[in-house]
């Protein structure tokens, strides 16, 4: 698999990228040893590198728990960043909006700060002009935030805390 991932050719990497992943759903250390691996394809992947990484980290995550988000800061980043780069990848934004409600719905990411950053990413992504036309990103979230909002009593309070972090990020988008 490893000679797979180092490989020049475009294909070969991809999928010993995939197989990669999918060991490291078996095992908690090798995903642990990987996760800055799929956070590098991630940052300098082309379009569908970006995707499968994004399909891999909220795997392993849905997997191995929340305690690797707490032990990799950047990983929560790598999600904030996805969901709010819809003018340049509307197809990585809409893998992202779907992976982050996954993490939200099935409680994976629990940490209330963690948990306010993606909340807003995904609310200010909502109401985004320039992710209107992504289909994909408005009937995720059509979906996800009603869902979200009405399961549990804590996940409205989590809504009202940062409801008006997206209302000024909003405002600061209008406002360029």
């Amino acid at each position: 698999v490893v000679p797979a991932v180092r490989s020049h050719e475009a294909p070969v990497r991809e999928r010993g990228l995939v197989c990669l992943g999918l060991c490291a759903l078996l095992d908690r250390s090798l995903a642990e040893e990987n996760l800055g691996l799929f956070m590098h394809f991630f940052n300098k992947g082309h379009t569908a590198l970006q995707i499968t990484a994004l399909h891999i980290l909220t795997d392993i995550l849905n997997v191995h728990g929340a305690q690797l988000l707490s032990s990799t800061p950047g990983l929560l980043k790598v999600y904030v960043k996805a969901v709010k780069g819809g003018g340049k990848a509307p197809e990585v934004q809409a893998a992202a909006t779907v992976a982050a409600s996954k993490l939200l719905l099935g409680r994976v990411v629990s940490e209330q700060d963690a948990c306010e950053e993606l909340l807003k990413a995904l609310v200010v992504a909502y109401f985004d002009p320039s992710s209107a036309t992504n289909q994909t990103v408005r009937q995720a979230l059509n979906y996800f935030l009603p869902v979200f909002c009405y399961s549990r009593t804590a996940n409205q309070d989590l809504m009202q805390a940062i409801s008006l972090q997206a209302l000024h990020s909003l405002l600061n988008l209008r406002e360029g």
